[in-house]
């Protein structure tokens, strides 16, 4: 399915935390689409479908995360994040202390991963109500689509 039409305005807000990786280029975007640099959370403008891919994990408050989201979505919030299987509603992980994995400059950046019912909480509390969650590899999908 093709999400974006020709006529469509499309916005990637995006800060470039993946300049800290290694081996980690620059996004390819199409020519009409809008890139905004900034911190999703100074980012105030709603959209009919909202796309947060691996994003959740990385920040350290992800239910304000979510509720931030909620509130960027008209229609459709489209959310994929890494998850643990087993554990806490939410895990969290200290780079220093208990890191996701071994890559340092990757896991200084993890924080947060649900499990699957705690983003489907998460996801209520933040009023997503029609919440659709299912492994994608390694992840997980999350599509919330609203007013059905």
């Amino acid at each position: 399915k093709n999400f974006v039409n020709a006529d469509d305005r499309w916005i990637l807000v995006d800060n470039r935390q993946y300049r800290k990786y290694d081996r980690w280029e620059e996004p390819v975007t199409t020519e009409n689409a809008e890139y905004v640099e900034s911190d999703i959370m100074d980012y105030h403008e709603p959209a009919d479908i909202v796309v947060c891919f691996n994003v959740l994990y990385r920040v350290g408050k992800p239910l304000e995360l979510l509720v931030h989201l909620r509130k960027l979505t008209k229609k459709v919030l489209y959310l994929k994040t890494f998850y643990d299987k087993t554990g806490e509603d939410w895990n969290f992980y200290d780079s220093k202390v208990n890191p996701a994995h071994p890559h340092k400059p990757t896991a200084e950046t993890i924080f947060y991963r649900p499990t699957i019912e705690g983003l489907r909480k998460g996801l209520f509390q933040a009023s997503f109500d029609n919440v659709d969650i299912f492994p994608c590899g390694d992840e997980i999908m999350a599509v919330c689509v609203l007013g059905e």
